[in-house]
């Protein structure tokens, strides 16, 4: 071809028998070398994608392998602690069982002493009776005796009168015969009387041994009765002593509800955890520390999710209650930012916002909004009112130590926010493409505003949403720091008692805020569309 210098002619030629061979031209040999140049680069790339490739799988397995034994080493802690837990509340059922065995054989050797006493004053009582009746018996039998002695005497008497006077000289003559009837009846009546004697004491000594048994019988009633009245004291006591006896504690993680409208409660196991957040944890606050030990040392219940708007509900419609946004309308209502709802374009914000429309949408079964510190504490006594139980919202240590639930990492999934879609709704990707603004999660948690309570995956302690959804009331003062606070998981009741410590983030939390340790402080009678709060409650 003219264009590459070369003829037809020239390309069809034989080539000569005996002349050297035609080197191929230079373009020949620049047309092969790059294309095996462009193979070779081709293969090295591939090469060194699958390298990269097989060294980001590597990394990925050990950094599963990591989480996974960072999990294993977790849930090994938990069981240990709740073990030991288990242990400890053993030995008390013990030693409960031990003093109560003591306690009850005490008990029965009182009511056995007491029957015997009662026993012994029936058998006294009943052995004086009996001597009383043959005393009685006796001195009739004696009287008796005597005036038959009597009657004797008075006819020896007589007869002797009458002997005298029949033998002495110059007596007169014999009575006439009209006397001798008078004479025989006094006779009979003599015989009668003293045949009458025995008859009549033995009549009275019937009436005397009748008189005894009827006091025997009173006496067996009486020591009857009384041995019925020891048993049923007795009885009383015993159970009096059962109805004392403390009944066993629920097991660490047993959920609960004290009635069908009442929020659902999990068994927090006691135990103790540092507070606070150390100086090398990313985010970290100056409010955070120092770092302390704290002891939880009674189990206790903590609501398995945040208070529901259907909760609430059911608290408003039978008490009446207006919340403190509802009784003050002063910044629409309920303060802090009305956040538009990028999906419910064209609806107009209520002129009112309070927990019945706090400014975006929400379901019944969403955590409630727009209530402050005052309206969840009215909320809990009207609980403990209506179930009889104690409850209350937690303290703040409380609370972080749930949260954790046994873990020393950032949050209760571990230290990466990336994971945080799977455990939490917070500022996640899908809000900042709308708003694109702003720090957030490098995930996406499916809400764009509060999401149902429940809803994402538990911590160790199976409490759900423990971070994000909404902020939480605790009863803590604010305090900048924890120095000076109880040691004990109790509230920190001195302070700023005007500010009121709130946990956890909310929908709309960067990852900074998004950890266990993170705090904030509002007044007792704010309340925002990012603020709720869930329940404690005293395990009984």
């Amino acid at each position: 071809m003219a264009a590459a210098g070369k003829s037809d002619s020239d390309a069809l030629a034989p080539a000569q028998p005996g002349a050297p061979a035609a080197s191929p031209p230079a373009e020949a040999f620049v047309r092969i070398d790059a294309g095996e140049y462009a193979r070779l680069e081709a293969e090295e790339r591939a090469r060194s994608e699958a390298k990269e490739e097989e060294r980001l799988a590597l990394e990925h397995s050990a950094q599963a392998d990591r989480d996974a034994q960072a999990e294993r080493e977790a849930v090994e802690r938990a069981w240990r602690e709740q073990e030991e837990y288990a242990r400890a509340v053993a030995e008390l059922k013990r030693k409960i069982a031990r003093r109560e065995a003591a306690r009850a054989s005490a008990i029965a050797a009182g009511v056995l002493v007491v029957a015997g006493a009662i026993a012994a004053l029936v058998y006294g009582l009943q052995v004086t009776q009996d001597r009383g009746a043959e005393a009685e018996a006796l001195r009739i039998a004696a009287e008796s005796r005597s005036r038959q002695e009597d009657e004797e005497r008075r006819k020896r008497i007589a007869d002797a009168t009458r002997r005298i006077a029949g033998a002495q000289p110059g007596a007169g003559p014999a009575p006439p015969a009209a006397a001798a009837p008078v004479a025989a009846s006094r006779a009979r009546a003599g015989e009668a009387v003293k045949k009458a004697a025995p008859d009549r004491s033995h009549a009275l000594a019937l009436k005397s041994e009748a008189e005894a048994r009827r006091n025997a019988d009173l006496a067996l009633r009486q020591q009857a009765e009384a041995m019925v009245q020891a048993e049923e004291r007795a009885r009383a006591q015993a159970a009096a002593v059962v109805r004392e006896a403390p009944r066993a504690a629920p097991r660490p993680g047993t959920v609960f509800q004290d009635c069908p409208d009442c929020p659902r409660m999990v068994v927090i196991p006691a135990g103790a955890f540092t507070m606070g957040s150390p100086a090398s944890e990313a985010g970290r606050g100056m409010d955070e520390g120092p770092q302390r030990q704290v002891s939880i040392a009674q189990p206790f219940a903590l609501g398995r999710n945040e208070v529901t708007v259907a909760e609430f509900r059911r608290f408003a419609e039978e008490t009446g209650y207006r919340t403190d946004a509802e009784r003050d309308a002063r910044a629409q209502g309920c303060s802090g930012f009305i956040y538009t709802d990028p999906l419910a374009a064209g609806l107009a914000s209520p002129a009112l916002t309070s927990w019945r429309s706090p400014g975006l949408a929400q379901a019944e079964s969403h955590p409630v909004l727009c209530v402050s510190w005052n309206d969840a504490r009215a909320y809990a006594q009207w609980l403990s009112k209506k179930t009889g139980k104690r409850y209350r919202l937690p303290t703040e240590a409380e609370w972080e130590y749930a949260a954790r639930a046994g873990g020393p990492a950032a949050r209760y999934w571990g230290d990466d926010p990336l994971q945080a879609c799977r455990f939490a709704n917070v500022a996640d990707r899908s809000r900042f493409q709308a708003w694109g603004f702003g720090q957030k999660h490098e995930c996406t948690d499916g809400h764009y505003f509060t999401a149902p309570a429940g809803g994402y995956a538990p911590n160790r302690f199976g409490l759900h949403d423990m971070l994000g959804n909404v902020w939480e009331w605790t009863e803590d003062c604010w305090n900048a720091g924890y120095a000076g606070a109880p040691a004990d998981g109790t509230a920190w009741l001195a302070g700023d008692c005007a500010q009121r410590v709130c946990r956890g983030g909310s929908w709309s939390t960067v990852p900074r805020f998004a950890r266990s340790a993170a705090r904030h402080k509002d007044t007792a009678g704010h309340r925002d569309n990012l603020t709720g709060f869930r329940l404690a409650r005293a395990v009984e």
